[in-house]
């Protein structure tokens, strides 16, 4: 049999402008719209949460972690990564290990500026050991993260 009967739907008020009644006929549109909202609730969702879940952790290690003193050895890019074109730099610190006794190396997470010219002569940094993981540390870079900020320079001009 060549044909066969579908349910339609239509306006009474426009009978012309009728459509077959299916389940895609019906969700196809609101759902690649939802999918496409869903990615960028998500990603503005992860954008917002990132910093959040950072300072939380900082507050974490300040408050139950370990503070030893790391002697800054150098400042190094990070080739792995690429934001904009550029790379981002990364402080080594070499410091005593107070559970094992050991000289270890700890990295800083990626800094989006060249922390060299602030790190003024400074040859320690703190370092945060979480006590129950001896893998976890935190490199505290606040301190120059807080004299990154632009200088305001008034200019002159005679008239």
């Amino acid at each position: 049999m060549p044909w066969a009967r579908v349910p339609i739907i239509y306006d009474p008020a426009d009978p012309y402008d009728a459509r077959i009644d299916s389940f895609f006929g019906r969700w196809l549109v609101p759902m690649l719209l939802g999918a496409i909202g869903s990615v960028f609730l998500c990603t503005g969702g992860g954008m917002l949460l990132f910093p959040y879940l950072s300072r939380r952790r900082t507050e974490w290690f300040k408050t139950n972690g370990m503070r030893i003193c790391a002697d800054v050895v150098s400042v190094e890019v990070n080739l792995r990564v690429t934001v904009n074109g550029t790379h981002p730099h990364k402080i080594l610190c070499r410091g005593s290990d107070p559970f094992s006794g050991q000289v270890r190396e700890f990295r800083s997470r990626n800094l989006y500026y060249d922390p060299e010219p602030l790190l003024k002569g400074r040859k320690q940094l703190d370092v945060w050991l979480d006590p129950k993981d001896r893998d976890r540390y935190l490199v505290d870079t606040d301190c120059l993260e807080a004299t990154n900020e632009p200088e305001l320079v008034t200019v002159r001009t005679e008239r």
